[in-house]
């Protein structure tokens, strides 16, 4: 029989996802060599005996709204263009639960953003209203997202003392930004003898050019960029970033030479 016709006296067999509204799915997409990130999406019966049943699921943004309302949270939904996702799960004869694969393209998400979600609806009649809507929350990271040990020097054009080597610092957060950039996630230290730090607002951006492996650094609204006469680059083989970069303020140029090695995920 259909599983429309298994309707009998109290609770009625029902359709769910596994995860819901208020139980996320949250993936953390960290590149591995393939293009696409893939993930099952079950799909649960709650009756016995059912023929093969064809379970509709559509991409809902309101889903995505109703859980940035109840969260205060504000994450977009993802583009289309940014996965792939069949319209209808089948769940065999005699089964209870069937599965579809999200397939996300890592390339394209990062290009667009870091963050999104995706809703998703059941929309055969008869789905239970408690798992009938889920999201997926999708956090991307890059190949250069990561911790690293950041060494180098700084030089002011007044300040003696903010001229000289900075301290070694451990676990220097890199942070995905977009495909190809990363932002230090720490106030970027001074020369150790200041034993001071920029303020907050002038962390770095290194865009590293996957073809020629050269850097640019960037902060517009401080005005950062990297030294053309330095040889700013990445170097795949050590996971390592070369940069040497500047903003001018009052008195001339604040100089900035990073190295930063990769030391493991963050």
């Amino acid at each position: 029989k259909d599983w429309l016709e298994r309707a009998a006296d109290g609770a009625a067999p029902a359709l769910s996802f596994g995860n819901s509204v208020a139980d996320p799915l949250a993936l953390d997409i960290i590149p591995g060599g393939s293009p696409t990130f893939d993930q099952t999406i079950n799909v649960f019966y709650s009756g016995t005996g059912n023929g093969e049943i064809a379970v509709d699921v559509a991409v809902d943004p309101s889903v995505v709204d109703a859980y940035n309302a109840a969260n205060g949270t504000a994450i977009e939904s993802a583009p289309s263009s940014t996965f792939s996702l069949p319209s209808s799960f089948t769940i065999p004869a005699g089964s209870h639960v069937g599965s579809g694969l999200l397939s996300i393209n890592i390339d394209e998400l990062l290009n667009n953003g870091v963050q999104f979600a995706i809703g998703l609806t059941i929309t055969n009649a008869g789905a239970q209203s408690g798992g009938k809507s889920m999201i997926v929350l999708i956090t991307a990271r890059n190949a250069y997202d990561g911790l690293y040990t950041l060494t180098g020097a700084t030089a002011h054009p007044t300040n003696p003392l903010l001229t000289g080597p900075i301290p070694t610092t451990p676990n220097t957060p890199l942070i995905t930004v977009s495909a190809d950039a990363v932002i230090l996630g720490i106030a970027h230290p001074w020369a150790a003898a200041s034993g001071s730090v920029l303020p907050g607002g002038y962390e770095p951006t290194y865009t590293i050019d996957p073809v020629t492996n050269k850097v640019t650094v960037s902060n517009d609204a401080i005005g950062e960029h990297e030294d053309p006469t330095f040889d700013n680059r990445y170097d795949p083989a050590t996971m390592t970033i070369y940069a040497r970069w500047m903003y001018t303020s009052t008195g001339g140029d604040r100089v900035f030479t990073d190295t930063l090695v990769y030391t493991g995920p963050r």
